[in-house]
Order: structure tokens, then C-alpha cells, then sequence
């Protein structure tokens, strides 16, 4: 088999930049269903169905010989309960450092970016059951270390792995009303968002040189969320919530590769949760392009 045709799993971000002068452009397409809730003794819980319809585009640019620029461009539709609501998500921006780069070790992309709060988060309608809320409303700093690596097995195919190491961290957010993380009637303060860890394991290996499975295992933390100010209240009169006690949660994102060339290739495949605490439960249908110029 000749050199492998690829466009990475669905989830892992690549551990090598992207070359100077070169574009690396990849529309995708979540299709999400949120219908339960993991509770603090890991059980899932039926809740309300919230489904999301999430186009994102990932431009991927390289600036120099080790060095790239990316920008993640989200669009979301939500629908719950019979109401709907659309709006652009939050904007990340990033860079990405080759710090590592060679044939026999791993390579080592590092990437430094910011999360901005161009989605809705606070001032929510409380009929609306929460579809419009599309963001964080924080300027959240994401740090990633992200390594890749090739392994050549028989009859010529490859194993491709990347290993996603990511962190992120906010300062305090202010929030009225309704908003992304609780709130109500007269709510108003400050939230800490708490910061986020997660690890990718991403696998592809080459059936063929068009067909490629691939597999991405994922596991995210986060610290819980804490809320100074006045609660305000639900529309029954009761104190509202607001903020949470973090979460973890354990996910799989199986899919298959067709590359029709080397700059040009689909992915196809499912991400869902397996194990989570204090998350939602939720099974996501995925479709990218990969195109390189």
C-alpha cells in the first residue's frame, strides 16, 4: 500500500501544523440528541429531549514552517419542547507551535487560543426552555498539547494515533436572568466558570488507501461553577439554581474515512456518551470534509 490518504478522526485535533503557505479547510456537521442527565452517582436520568442541529467551520492556515493558525466558526440550531432558536456560537481562535517534529518520536503540535463569548448566555427567555443559549459568555484560554504519531503494520498499512492533552480556564462571568448556567427571575451576579481538562485518544487505520476507520476515546472533566449574587427565583417562586458541582464524562466517536485524494477526504461516524457525572447524556451524528490546498 502506498502513502496513506487521511483525514484525521473526528475529534482529535492533529499534532502536526499545517505547512506555510498552505489551507486546511474542514466544514462539519453535529446532529445532536440530549436526552438524559447523569447524576452524582453516575445513573442516567430521562430528562425533556433537547436536539441541536451544530455546523462548524475549521480553518487551519500555516504562517511559517512551524507555525499555524486556526479559527472554529460555530453556527447553532436548538430545538426543545416545541421551541426553537438559532444563533452563532463561540468563536475560538488559536495558534499552533510545532514543538516537536520528527520521524521516530512524536510529533508535538502545541496550541494556545481563545474561546470569545459571541454566543447568547445570559437575559434568556424562560419559556424558551433554554434552546437559546448558545454560549459561555467567557473569554475562556485554551491550551492544548497535541501529539501524533505513525506506525507501519503489515502489508503496508498504517496506524495513525493522536493523543489530545487540553486545558481551559476563564475568569468570572457576569450573568442576569436566565442564562447558561441556571439563573431566573431577577437573577443577577458573577459566575466562575471552573476550569476544563479533557484527553483524546484518536485511531485511524488504513483498510485501504481510500477507507479508514477511525475511533476517537474521550474523556473531560470539569470543576464545579460558583455563583455570587441574588438567585432570583423560578416561575414557581422557588430559589434558582445556579451554577453547577462541575462534571466528568466518558465518550466514543467511531466513524469511517472515504479519501477520494490525499487533499481530500469525508468522515462519517456517531459521538456519544458511555459514562458521565453531573453531564448530559447525549448521541451526536457527525459529518466533516477534509480539504487541503
Amino acid at each position: 500500500m502506498s502513502e496513506p490518504w487521511l483525514t484525521g478522526p473526528l475529534l482529535a485535533p492533529a499534532g502536526v501544523t499545517v505547512p506555510k503557505g498552505h489551507t486546511n479547510i474542514e466544514p462539519y456537521l453535529f446532529i445532536t440528541d440530549a436526552y438524559g442527565i447523569y447524576g452524582s452517582n453516575w445513573r442516567m436520568h430521562s430528562i425533556d429531549s433537547t436536539q441541536a442541529v451544530n455546523p462548524v467551520l475549521i480553518l487551519t492556515h500555516g504562517l511559517a514552517d512551524r507555525l499555524d493558525f486556526q479559527a472554529a466558526l460555530p453556527y447553532l440550531f436548538s430545538f426543545k419542547n416545541g421551541h426553537e432558536y438559532n444563533s452563532l456560537g463561540d468563536i475560538n481562535l488559536l495558534f499552533g507551535i510545532q514543538a516537536i517534529k520528527s520521524d521516530v518520536w512524536p510529533n508535538l503540535r502545541i496550541t494556545v487560543g481563545e474561546t470569545f463569548p459571541s454566543g447568547r448566555y445570559q437575559d434568556l427567555i424562560a419559556y424558551r426552555s433554554g434552546v437559546d443559549s448558545t454560549g459561555a459568555g467567557a473569554y475562556q484560554t485554551v491550551i492544548g498539547a497535541n501529539f501524533q504519531k505513525s506506525l507501519r503494520l503489515w502489508h503496508g498499512r498504517v496506524l495513525r494515533t493522536r493523543l489530545d492533552f487540553a486545558f481551559s480556564t476563564a475568569p468570572t462571568v457576569q450573568v442576569s436572568g436566565f442564562n447558561s448556567y441556571g439563573g431566573g427571575f431577577g437573577t443577577s451576579g458573577t459566575i466562575d466558570p471552573g476550569d476544563k481538562y479533557s484527553v483524546d485518544l484518536g485511531l485511524e487505520f488504513t483498510l485501504t488507501q481510500h477507507w479508514v476507520p477511525a475511533l476517537d476515546v474521550v474523556y473531560a472533566h470539569q470543576e464545579l461553577t460558583r455563583f455570587k449574587g441574588i438567585a432570583g427565583t423560578t416561575a414557581t417562586g422557588m430559589a434558582a439554581t445556579n451554577g453547577s458541582t462541575g462534571y466528568n464524562l466518558i465518550s466514543l466517536a467511531p466513524a469511517m474515512e472515504y479519501n477520494f485524494t490525499p487533499s481530500f477526504g469525508v468522515i462519517a461516524g456517531a459521538w456519544f456518551s458511555v459514562a458521565g457525572k453531573g453531564t448530559a447524556d447525549f448521541t451526536s451524528a457527525v459529518i466533516a470534509v477534509n480539504y487541503y490546498i
